[in-house]
């Protein structure tokens, strides 16, 4: 689960951050990175709190224990996504291998199946990924213009 306000310990508001602070000229044009080959399956957090609330909307309906996965069953490689990323912008950035956001073992792909939830709670995400990136770099840009007033 991804979006605006998440915490820079992960990598979609860490991208983000980093190209506001770029932006802001707080920070040299350089974004570090880690791996970008691994596809995770990233969903925005608008998505997520809809579903969960479907859910309890819904608990009447279902079976109790009922475990349900909310994903949006789209495995997305990082580097393409920091792609779309750096296409909100013109400013050129270098990207910077970082060996501290390097992760051993590193799992190459992990996506959700939520066909379950799709069907029980007639839910599905509402939210590009588009939009999702978008947004959470609107967030970092007004958190630091407020730090900074």
């Amino acid at each position: 689960h991804t979006g605006p306000g998440q915490t820079e310990n992960f990598v979609i508001p860490s991208f983000a951050m980093q190209f506001a602070r770029i932006e802001a000229g707080l920070s040299a044009p350089r974004l570090k990175v880690g791996n970008l080959d691994p596809e995770r399956d990233f969903l925005d957090v608008r998505d997520v709190v809809a579903a969960y609330t479907l859910a309890i909307a819904r608990s009447d309906r279902n079976e109790a224990g009922s475990i349900l996965n909310i994903a949006s069953g789209i495995p997305r490689r990082i580097g393409d996504l920091l792609d779309l990323l750096l296409g909100f912008s013109k400013i050129q950035i270098t990207l910077e291998p970082d060996p501290d956001r390097m992760r051993p073992g590193e799992v190459r792909r992990v996506t959700g199946d939520a066909s379950r939830a799709r069907e029980l709670l007639d839910w599905q995400p509402e939210w590009s990924i588009e939009d999702t990136l978008a947004d959470t770099l609107e967030a970092c840009r007004a958190q630091l213009a407020a730090s900074s007033s």
